[in-house]
C-alpha cells in the first residue's frame, strides 16, 4: 500500500510538472506552492518559538502559540503576494511579445514555464496527498484488524514516523489559508450580505407569528380558516392554533419572496461596485480578516472541548489521536496546548464529566 501511495503521489506530481512547464506560471494557480512553502515556513519557526517558549507558565506558553499563529498567517500572506507579483510580471511579458508578434499561448519564457510547472507539480502533489493522509489517518485511528494487512505497516515505517506530526500542522495551516483566500475573495461586503439575509428570514418569521397570534387585524383571516379547519364543528382551540399557524406559514412565505427577491440583485450591486480597484482591495482584507478571526476562533473553541482529556489518561481513544500532536508546531496549539485553555478559559462543555466511567456502585 505505501509503494502505491507514493506512485499516486508521483505520478499527480509529474503530470502537473509537465502541464505546468506547457502552460506557464501566468497561467495557472499557485495555491499548491504558496501553501507547502508557508506551511514548511511555518513549522520551521514553530520550533524555534516551541523551544523558546515551551516548559514555563501557561500564559507563556499560549504567548508562543500566538506567534506561531501569526508567522503562519504572515507566511501565507507574504508566499501569496509573492506569486502574485511574479505572475504578473510573466503577463507584462507575455503581453509585449504578442504586441512583437509573438505567440498568444503558452509561457512567455523559460521562467515562466519553469515556476509553472514547479506551482502545477505543488498543486498536484497537494490534491493527492490530502485524500491519501486523510484515508492513512482514519485507517490508523479505527484499527480495524481486517485493514491490517492492508496497510503493509505503514504505520511503523519510518517515513511515517517522521511525517506524522506534520500531519495536523498541514491540516491546520490549510484551513487557515482557506479562510484567508475565500475571505479575500468574497469579501467583507459578502460575509455581511449573508448575516444581513439570515436576520431578515428570522425577523420575517417574528413578524409573521405576531401578526397571526397577535394583532387583532388578522382576526377575521383566522376566523376563516379555523372555520374551513372545523369542517362546520364548532371552533375549538386546536383549529384556532392551527389557522393561526397555517396564517404564520402564508406571511412567511410571501415574506420570503421579499427576500429572494433582494437577495438576487443585491449581490449584483456589490459585485459591480468591486469592479473598482480600491474597493476590492479593501474589502476583500477586511473579509480576509473575518474569515480568518472567525474560522481560528471556531477551531480554537472547538480545541478547548477536547483539550481536557488529551493527554489520553482516562480515555484510551484518545491516545491514539493525541500521538499526532506529539512534535506539532502549529496543530497542538488548538489541540493539547489550545491557546483559550491556558489563557485560563474553563471549557464550556464538561467533556471529562460527561465521558467519565461510570462507578462500579452505579452500574
Amino acid at each position: 500500500m505505501g509503494i502505491g501511495i507514493i506512485v499516486f503521489l508521483v505520478a499527480a506530481t509529474l503530470i502537473g510538472f509537465i502541464i505546468g512547464l506547457c502552460k506557464g506560471f501566468a497561467n495557472v494557480r499557485s495555491w499548491g506552492v504558496d501553501y507547502l512553502l508557508a506551511t514548511f515556513v511555518t513549522v520551521g519557526v514553530g520550533a524555534l518559538i516551541n523551544k523558546a517558549f515551551d516548559g514555563g507558565e501557561p500564559a507563556r506558553v499560549a504567548t508562543g502559540g500566538i506567534i506561531t499563529l501569526a508567522v503562519g498567517v504572515l507566511a501565507i500572506l507574504l508566499f501569496s503576494l509573492t506569486s502574485k507579483l511574479f505572475r504578473n510580471g510573466f503577463k507584462s511579458s507575455k503581453r509585449k511579445k504578442v504586441r512583437a508578434g509573438g505567440k498568444k499561448s503558452g509561457p512567455s519564457g523559460f521562467f515562466d514555464s519553469i515556476f509553472g510547472g514547479v506551482a502545477l507539480a505543488a498543486k498536484g502533489f497537494v490534491i493527492a496527498g490530502v485524500p491519501s493522509a486523510f484515508g492513512l489517518v482514519v485507517l490508523d485511528l479505527a484499527q480495524i484488524p481486517a485493514l491490517a494487512q492492508l496497510t503493509g505497516g505503514i504505520f511503523e515505517s519510518a517515513g511515517w514516523t517522521a511525517f506524522k506530526p506534520l500531519l495536523m500542522d498541514f491540516f491546520y495551516m490549510a484551513v487557515i489559508m482557506a479562510a484567508i483566500r475565500s475571505g479575500f475573495n468574497s469579501g467583507i461586503t459578502s460575509a455581511l450580505w449573508v448575516c444581513c439575509v439570515i436576520g431578515m428570514v428570522f425577523i420575517a418569521a417574528y413578524i409573521s407569528y405576531h401578526l397571526a397570534f397577535e394583532v387583532e387585524t388578522f382576526r377575521g383571516a383566522v376566523d376563516s380558516l379555523a372555520n374551513k379547519f372545523a369542517g362546520g364543528n364548532a371552533v375549538g382551540d386546536t383549529q384556532l392554533v392551527m389557522a393561526k399557524g397555517a396564517l404564520t406559514g402564508g406571511l412567511f412565505l410571501l415574506m420570503l419572496v421579499v427576500i429572494v427577491l433582494i437577495g438576487i440583485f443585491v449581490p449584483k450591486l456589490l459585485a459591480s461596485a468591486r469592479n473598482g480597484t480600491a474597493f476590492f482591495v479593501i474589502d476583500g482584507v477586511f473579509g480576509a480578516l473575518f474569515a480568518l478571526v472567525l474560522v481560528t476562533g471556531v477551531l480554537l473553541f472547538f480545541g478547548s472541548f477536547v483539550q481536557p482529556i488529551s493527554d489520553g489518561s482516562e480515555f484510551a481513544f484518545m491516545a491514539k489521536f493525541s500521538s499526532y500532536f506529539e512534535s506539532s508546531r502549529v496543530g497542538t496549539f488548538f489541540y493539547d496546548k489550545n491557546i483559550m485553555v491556558l489563557n485560563g478559559m474553563e471549557p464550556v462543555i464538561p467533556v471529562r464529566e460527561w465521558l467519565a466511567p461510570v462507578p462500579a456502585a452505579c452500574a
